[in-house]
């Protein structure tokens, strides 16, 4: 398996996640390996009615990763 391949089924199971699940709005994820030198920021959803940047500033991701955390608690 390639990389790439390994980074587009990753991407497709994301986006996938986001269309079935109504109260998930949009999913950031950062996938970095300096033993395989991969750096993958991934994005998927939409971010204030525009699509989601993989390339946000990660500031920005934390602060939606822990609004998501509070919605499931």
């Amino acid at each position: 398996m390639s990389n790439e391949w390994i980074r587009s089924e990753i991407e497709s199971n994301l986006k996938a996640k986001v269309a079935s699940d109504p109260q998930l709005h949009n999913v950031y994820l950062l996938i970095h390996s300096e033993k395989l030198d991969i750096h993958w920021p991934i994005a998927a959803g939409n971010t204030d009615g525009g699509t989601a940047n993989p390339n946000q500033p990660s500031r920005l991701v934390w602060a939606r990763l822990l609004r998501l955390s509070s919605y499931r608690s």
